[in-house]
């Protein structure tokens, strides 16, 4: 189910870009949608370090490679494999409760990035 609601995400990401960037919306959607999965998995590591009482977990190289290797995973996913493609993606995404979908998708982008940007901005701050 989750991964229907990535497929959605990217859909959207894919059909917003396609109106703005004539050259590769895929590769847009792939890197908003890893940007926002990288999000939640480092909001995850940014609590475990506000619990911990320790900083040395939140370093800009763990969060370089995560976004990487999300990036490389929506890529295969995404684009690489044929199975996965805009195309098989619109047929999945047009199919019922539209409306909820999209409300469900914006909510999910605008809480992770905030979250996880309100978690850095507090734990850096935070002296130990």
């Amino acid at each position: 189910m989750l991964t229907r609601f990535f497929d959605y995400i990217f859909y959207l990401t894919y059909k917003g870009y396609s109106k703005a960037i004539d050259n590769g919306p895929e590769m847009a959607a792939v890197v908003v949608l890893s940007c926002v999965q990288s999000f939640n998995l480092l909001s995850g590591v940014l609590i475990f370090c506000l619990i911990s009482h320790d900083k040395s977990l939140a370093s800009k190289f763990l969060m370089g490679v995560v976004y990487v290797i999300f990036i490389v995973a929506n890529y295969v996913r995404y684009i690489y494999k044929e199975n996965r493609n805009y195309k098989v993606t619109n047929e999945k995404a047009t199919e019922s409760n539209k409306r909820l979908k999209v409300f469900f998708a914006v909510i999910y982008l605008i809480s992770s990035t905030v979250l996880f940007f309100g978690l850095a901005i507090y734990l850096g701050n935070k002296k130990y």
